[in-house]
């Protein structure tokens, strides 16, 4: 396990850019310490379904994200954070096998798209299906 401890002593953490941002993003082996920090404009959003039928992803952790790992909050302040779902996206006369969005990532194809039969592959947490 790793274990990393932040000890922000009043400090503040904001995101005052346009394009949606997390902080932090703890893996299954992680353990995450923060002691006395106010957060602020972190925002999370899951990815977009497929052209071709697929439903919008989770939209999870919006300051932190933690993914079976754990997390210790020691007199913290959260602010304007937040997590937002990714869009379903289905264009009327298309036949299913389109991906559902992932976490972060779309669940359409890249390259060209292939109108097909089957249910295609969900997005990553990062990138396109």
């Amino acid at each position: 396990m790793t274990s990393i401890i932040i000890e922000a002593n009043g400090s503040t953490f904001q995101y005052a850019g346009t394009d949606l941002f997390r902080l932090f993003s703890v893996g299954s082996t992680g353990h995450l310490t923060l002691m006395e920090a106010y957060i602020k404009g972190f925002i999370a959003k899951g990815g977009d379904g497929s052209p071709f039928g697929g439903g919008g992803g989770l939209g999870a952790g919006g300051a932190i994200f933690v993914h079976a790992g754990s997390l210790d909050i020691v007199k913290n302040t959260f602010e304007q954070n937040g997590a937002i779902g990714g869009n379903a996206i289905v264009y009327a006369g298309t036949a299913g096998g389109g991906g559902g969005g992932g976490v972060g990532g779309n669940g359409y194809p890249t390259g060209s798209f292939t109108i097909c039969e089957g249910g295609g592959g969900g997005g990553g947490a990062r990138g396109k299906r």
